[in-house]
């Protein structure tokens, strides 16, 4: 994988005029095509031209089918899924709905088509206490949004055992929790509004994000969290950390003692990257410091409205506190220049495709698509479309659409599209692996009662515990896997293998 070294870091985060910008794509189109090849990828664009990404995209995960950012789509088939270590070096891992995340992309016909996919977790911590309607996590308060009108639901991964969903109620301090949130400006404060709070087996990694409440020469404060930056990396370089200014902190999981953290790298600024074109950019968050109906703020980002920028739905107006998804292009001077605002309302939600996995066969009511739960609320909206069959089963494969509560998605719209694997889809299945030939990266998975061949590349992604060494020990623990990934022929290519949810 590409590391974003101290001088490629600087130039990215450094919001480049329009020349350097050219060059900085340039450079990046180098980066990443390295990168694509390290893991084992051809290291050219998802649509075969090794072009450089034109667009760049910030904003919360609303689903699958590629992915969904704030409601774009975004074609993720190859695209590179990375998080950032305390070293500055990224491993592979996995989008998840309400994740905030960072997208290089080169647009498409259809819909984008994503290159690189950042995951960028507000906290990676430990509880420190938790109230009725927030938690506190290394110091920083989080707030949780149920109001789809008021931005994204927060999502919850915190249930236990075979419950399913999860919320506020289910965390208690001492928890190991990967936070994702957005900021927003209430009156003179920052807040922290979470998107995502999932729970984690095990803390591998820590992470902070704040607003600098005091600063020496040897480290700062956020909030009640000491941070000392005596050995870090600061990003962008030549640069110090000063009071007022939000920044991001790595580093490892042995580096927390009580409420002191030695910081391993400090990033300035809220993005790694900016847009590496004038092309596109989509940009999600909470306005802030609106002046007039000329331009405003999503956290260090100045929007400017043009005259033919559209604002969607023309019944609601701009405001302070409102999230909006923002759509346009950045000028030389770094800002995004508004070709279309959306403003979100409570008819936004959640978009998934995919399979039907873990039907609930006595309720006949919930299931899992793309590892989020769903609930059916009606039997009525479901529509059964293309499909012979008119009963929800494992495999069906489905168009979710409905609003996320309390870790689940409500639906309110199910259309089943195939009856069984589309061409060219992201499939689901489920079983024990029966066989296994390490040497070829094949196992069998005996799913029902049919045996699937998958294949694994050096591109899937295990969740953890699993390994692709681990694999062996699966032959006599009998446990339930699930793949992700495409049929070809015969064969389901995984693009993940991880353990059985619940199990």
């Amino acid at each position: 994988m590409i590391e974003m070294t101290p001088e490629l870091h600087s130039r990215v985060t450094a919001r480049p005029g329009r020349m350097a910008r050219a060059a900085l794509a340039a450079l990046l189109a180098v980066g990443m095509a390295i990168g694509l090849v390290a893991c084992g990828g051809s290291g050219v664009g998802s649509n075969g031209t090794g072009a450089a990404p034109q667009g760049s995209g910030t904003g919360t995960v609303t689903g699958f089918g590629s992915v969904y950012i704030d409601g774009v789509a975004y074609e993720d088939s190859d695209a590179t899924v990375e998080v950032e270590e305390a070293d500055g070096s990224t491993t592979t891992t996995e989008t998840k709905m309400g994740q905030r995340v960072e997208v290089l992309y080169e647009p498409g016909s259809s819909r984008a088509l994503a290159r690189r996919i950042r995951v960028e977790a507000s906290l990676i911590g430990s509880v420190d206490s938790v109230g009725t309607t927030s938690l506190v996590v290394l110091g920083q308060t989080v707030r949780v949004n149920s109001d789809a009108s008021a931005g994204p639901v927060t999502v919850f991964d915190t249930a236990t055992g075979t419950a399913v969903g999860g919320d506020l109620t289910d965390v208690a301090a001492g928890d190991p929790v990967e936070v994702h949130a957005v900021r927003k400006t209430v009156g003179t404060s920052v807040e922290l509004w979470a998107t995502r709070v999932e729970r984690l087996d095990a803390l591998r990694r820590l992470r902070a994000s704040g607003v600098i409440t005091e600063a020496s020469a040897g480290g700062f404060s956020l909030g009640s969290l000491t941070v000392n930056t005596a050995a870090a990396t600061v990003l962008p370089a030549n640069t110090a950390p000063a009071v007022d200014q939000w920044v991001v902190v790595y580093a490892t999981k042995d580096d927390l003692s009580g409420s002191v953290l030695t910081a391993r790298r400090v990033r300035i600024g809220e993005r790694a990257t900016v847009a590496v074109s004038d092309d596109e950019a989509h940009l999600g968050g909470y306005v802030a410091k609106l002046v007039g109906g000329s331009q405003f703020q999503i956290e260090d980002v100045v929007v400017k409205l043009q005259t033919t920028t559209k604002v969607e739905p023309s019944s609601t107006s701009l405001a302070e506190g409102k999230y909006v998804r923002v759509e346009g292009s950045y000028d030389s001077d770094g800002n995004l220049l508004a070709s279309e605002i959306h403003i979100s309302t409570a008819d936004d939600g959640a978009e998934l495709h995919g399979s039907i996995v873990q039907l609930n066969t006595t309720t006949m009511s919930t299931f899992r698509v793309r590892d989020t739960w769903v609930d059916v609320p009606d039997a009525r909206v479901i529509d059964w479309g293309e499909c012979t069959t008119r009963t929800l089963a494992d495999d069906l494969y489905v168009e979710v659409r409905g609003v996320m509560s309390r870790g689940v998605l409500q639906a309110t719209s199910i259309v089943c599209e195939k009856d069984a694997a589309p061409t060219g889809k992201v499939i689901e299945r489920h079983g024990t692996v029966s066989a296994l030939k390490a040497e070829s990266k094949q196992l069998t998975l005996l799913h029902h009662s049919d045996s699937l061949t998958v294949q694994w590349t050096a591109t899937t992604y295990f969740r953890y515990p699993l390994t692709a060494g681990s694999l062996s020990s699966l032959l006599t623990t009998n446990e339930t896997i699930e793949v992700e990934g495409r049929m070809e022929g015969s064969v389901l290519v995984a693009t993940k293998i991880k353990p059985r949810s619940g199990d």
